[in-house]
């Protein structure tokens, strides 16, 4: 039986606003309080600017891709802050592309499990990068890391699934129930790098 929608709209919510994510942001500010104000207050502003964009998508299911990615430039400037490592997010979307819709929350955690995995150039920065094409009617967008480290082993002990490893099993579960079959999904491997190939029905 199909998932509510609304349901659907809630576990990304549920995801994209974390626990984990807000306290380790006021954590970061608190930190920084005493030795950076100028810098907390910077985080502080992203944060809200990002929680309004967040819960604005609470009533809207679907969004722009263009209003999605602006979401996500906003969370990956929080994030290069938060670590102190640059993160290059690279966009190859047609301007055309930029009006299609798509589910609301469905890309920040694909592209959260490749820049968590990011190798550093030379320069120090994690590189990802998303194209958007259309081809038989179906949006295609394509996440790439350029250069990823290997993932590491448990050696057969019990790990908890993280906040990015559920957001991206979510991704799964709303292709399902949404598409009934009309989406794919795939991660493609080659050497040390990695992509994320996503297949929706195009719309806008």
């Amino acid at each position: 039986m199909m998932m509510n929608k609304n349901k659907l709209h809630l576990q990304g919510l549920k995801y994209q606003l974390s626990s984990h994510f807000l306290f380790n942001v006021l954590n970061t500010v608190r930190a920084l309080t005493r030795k950076n104000t100028e810098k907390a207050a910077s985080i502080i502003t992203l944060t809200s600017e990002y929680l309004r964009y967040a819960l604005h998508k609470l009533d809207h299911f679907e969004t722009t891709l263009g209003e999605e990615k602006n979401g996500i430039e906003l969370f990956l400037h929080l994030q290069s802050y938060r670590f102190h490592d640059p993160i290059v997010m690279r966009w190859n979307i047609p301007e055309n592309l930029l009006l299609a819709k798509i589910p609301s929350f469905l890309l920040q955690p694909l592209i959260e499990s490749l820049y968590k995995k990011a190798d550093k150039d030379a320069e120090g920065r994690q590189q990802i990068a998303l194209e958007a094409l259309v081809k038989n009617k179906n949006l295609i967008l394509s996440i790439y890391c350029p250069k990823c480290l290997p993932d590491k082993e448990a050696a057969g002990i019990f790990v908890p699934k993280s906040d990015v490893e559920q957001g991206v099993e979510q991704v799964y579960v709303l292709l399902r129930e949404l598409y009934e079959g009309k989406a794919e999904i795939e991660i493609i491997e080659k050497g040390n790098s990695k992509k994320i190939r996503l297949q929706i029905p195009y719309k806008t």
